[in-house]
């Protein structure tokens, strides 16, 4: 682009020369400068002046890097060291420049060192062009092929061209990513192409890029291609050839996309649809999809047993004409539902092939686009005509269990309240026989006899006054007579009622109550009961020599907790459910050592729920057991 001063001719007489640069110094198109050895401006040209913005007042004298940009500097002195050391003795560098009003433009520089006769600098001589231009029709190149690049990138697409005159072939960089070829090692031609594409494939791409074996114009087609590392991709080509006047081809461009992960997608789209209609197609129910025009889009094969249509024939039908107008206006109400974006479950009686009528129970489930529209909806309709009529005969059986259970209930009510009429008849003469109230009775066995019939009439009547208190718990006609109790007061009565028969039983009696408690709101009789009979039961179940008592705590954090205990002869842990049960004991066989109906811990455990407690037994044995009745601390009042 220059010209090396002084190569064209020399004038002879030195004021001429001088008057030659001057000359070409001053009227030059582009800017030249005059560096010192230590690199300070020592003149410069009009040109260079209009170019930098400064005039040549401003410059003389300054360090010739005060003008270039910052991000250059380092380039700039770099090569202007090694001038100065005599390396090099001329050099050229594209870079940017700072105006005085802050702008900047690229300029391309060529810097020759000037010489003594010894070999020392005089001075350096700097021509600059402004290349701004160029720089940015080269940058705006650069842009639109790195765009490109990029858009090849994202769509897995690459670009190629073909010139039949020379036999050459251009692929773009994706063309050679595509197919995974080092760039400056694989030389693109017709048979390194061939040689890329899979040998299953490789016949019918020759075929295809035979000119006259298709038709003129555009086409594209699909093969396999084999990378360098055995990996197989699929590949799309679409294919524009160019004819001369006689019909041959000259040039053929091209795109080649990548579209094995969408060729894998489809098969397992292919793959996914086979298993679904697989599976739903034995499915004893209706699995379809219906898109918003109310359209069949997928159905199992239940529907050619129901309807009488296959599958495949029911695809793009209506509703209508699938299920029938009658039935089809059953479900109108619920398919606008779907189709409004809502689930909708229905019960109704279809008449299906065959004039067979079902009992369907159905669910139609809205599906949805990301932007919230409704694609259609999803089927799922069941024949539960069985289900229907089991749950009729199950509704029949219920009621008149329950009937048969209040009559039971009222049965067990009445009878218990005609056997308590003779009982206490029976216990009170015999208790009038055993302590001769009217007088002796003569023979001592008389009167074992009428303590014995005294005993045995009291246990009867406690069993039926059990039976009488769980038939009003089942019938629901037990209520809760709640007052405020005194806990100690109340815990020492139900001991007073057993202390006799605990000490004929040769049994230590526990009382771990503290002398003042909080009041306590409940069922006073419910609660005696709750405690005697668990009290009863510890007696019962408690050898001579052995202990029961009971243990009363309270606090808000707890509520009201009585503990019964002993450590008699405890309950093996996989009876304790059983002993739970309502009329049943842990030993139920006909010579049972205990005597009573099996009620007492199960109306123990209903009483506490009454008032919103809990029950729990623990025992092992030969160790023992222990009843805990846990009450709500809202029951207590503690201050």
């Amino acid at each position: 682009m220059f010209d090396e001063m002084g190569k064209t001719g020399r004038p002879a007489d030195a004021a001429v020369e001088q008057a030659w640069f001057q000359a070409i110094f001053q009227h030059a198109a582009f800017g030249i400068s005059l560096i010192s050895p230590d690199n300070l401006y020592l003149g410069v040209n009009p040109a260079y002046e209009r170019m930098m913005g400064y005039g040549a007042a401003e410059l003389v004298g300054r360090p010739k890097l005060a003008i270039t940009h910052p991000d250059d500097a380092e380039a700039s002195n770099d090569l202007n060291r090694r001038m100065d050391s005599g390396e090099i003795n001329e050099f050229t560098l594209d870079k940017r420049y700072l105006r005085p009003d802050g702008s900047e433009f690229f300029g391309r520089l060529k810097v020759s060192r000037v010489n003594d006769e010894n070999g020392r600098i005089l001075f350096k001589l700097a021509m600059v062009e402004n290349i701004s231009e160029l720089k940015q029709r080269e940058q705006a190149l650069h842009d639109s092929e790195a765009r490109l690049a990029e858009a090849q990138r994202i769509a897995n697409m690459g670009n190629w061209e073909f010139v039949a005159e020379r036999g050459t072939v251009h692929w773009s960089d994706e063309c050679y990513r595509i197919f995974g070829q080092d760039k400056d090692s694989f030389s693109p031609s017709h048979e390194t192409f061939l040689a890329c594409v899979h040998p299953d494939d490789r016949e019918r791409v020759k075929r295809v890029l035979i000119p006259g074996w298709r038709p003129k114009g555009r086409y594209s087609h699909e093969h396999r291609i084999v990378r360098p590392d055995g990996e197989v991709r699929h590949l799309q080509e679409w294919v524009v050839p160019y004819y001369d006047e006689t019909g041959a081809v000259i040039r053929r461009v091209g795109a080649v996309q990548d579209i094995t992960e969408r060729k894998q997608a489809d098969q397992a789209l292919r793959k996914s649809e086979r298993q679904l209609q697989q599976s739903t197609d034995n499915v004893p129910a209706l699995i379809a999809f219906i898109g918003n025009d109310r359209r069949y889009q997928f159905a199992n094969l239940a529907y050619e047993k129901w309807y009488g249509f296959s599958p495949e024939n029911i695809i793009g039908r209506t509703v209508t004409e699938v299920l029938g107008a009658a039935n089809a206006q059953q479900i109108e109400s619920y398919i606008a539902g779907a189709l409004a974006g809502e689930r909708q479950d229905y019960l109704v009686s279809f008449d299906t092939a065959g004039s067979v009528r079902r009992e369907v129970k159905g669910t139609f489930m809205s599906s949805k686009a990301d932007d919230g529209t409704v694609l259609g909806f999803h089927v799922l309709a069941q024949d539960v005509t069985k289900e229907k009529m089991a749950e009729e005969a199950l509704l029949h059986a219920k009621d008149m269990a329950e009937d048969a259970s209040l009559a039971k209930s009222n049965f067990l009510a009445s009878m218990s309240h005609e056997l308590r009429t003779p009982l206490n008849a029976i216990i009170g003469f015999s208790e009038i026989i055993a302590k001769e109230i009217l007088g002796p009775v003569g023979k001592p066995e008389y009167l074992e006899y009428a303590q014995d019939i005294h005993n045995s009439g009291g246990l009867l009547l406690d069993i039926i006054g059990e039976i009488l208190d769980y038939s009003k718990l089942e019938s629901g006609k037990e209520p809760l007579l709640e007052e405020t109790l005194d806990v100690p007061e109340t815990v020492r009565s139900c001991l007073a009622l057993v202390a006799n028969i605990a000490d004929q039983g040769g049994l230590t009696v526990e009382s771990d109550v503290a002398a003042s408690l909080p009041p306590f709101h409940a069922d006073k009789r419910k609660l005696v009961q709750m405690l005697s009979n668990l009290l009863s039961n510890a007696i019962k179940f408690t050898e001579a020599g052995g202990c029961i008592g009971v243990r009363v705590r309270a606090a808000p954090e707890i509520g009201y907790e009585f503990q019964v205990y002993d450590n008699g002869i405890g309950i093996a842990a996989e009876d304790i459910a059983r002993a739970l049960l309502p009329f049943e004991q842990v030993d139920n066989s006909l010579t049972r050592k205990f005597p009573g109906a099996g009620l007492g811990l199960p109306l123990c455990k209903s009483f506490a729920e009454m008032h919103g407690g809990t029950f729990e037994l623990t025992s092992a044995p030969g160790k023992g057991t222990t009843v805990t009745l846990r009450f709500p601390a809202e029951r207590a009042d503690f201050g």
